[in-house]
């Protein structure tokens, strides 16, 4: 199984989403994970180095390490949307 990783820096809002819609339309042999720089909460036990390190692929959501993340503008959320063009690439045999 291949994996992409969403990262933000809570893993409390956009990653999730972001995880949750991939894996919605996921290529066969494909999952997605999410994780954050400084999570809210540890979920699946793994620690971000684990998940990013059997990543294929790695998508931050917009968020640089150095911030906080606070509360975006819905722009921001609807970026998630970008994950339909990572699944149509991953389906046309292409890799970011």
């Amino acid at each position: 199984m291949k994996n992409v990783l969403f990262v933000c820096v809570g893993n409390s809002a956009r990653s999730i989403v972001a995880e949750a819609l991939f894996n919605a339309m996921a290529p066969e042999g494909w999952e997605a994970l999410s994780g954050g720089t400084k999570p809210a909460s540890r979920i699946s036990g793994k620690s971000d180095q684990e998940l990013a390190k059997n990543a294929e692929i790695g998508i931050t959501m917009g968020c640089e390490v150095e911030d906080e993340c606070p509360g975006q503008p819905i722009e921001k959320y609807r970026e998630t949307r970008k994950v339909e063009g990572l699944v149509e690439e991953l389906n046309a045999g292409r890799k970011r």
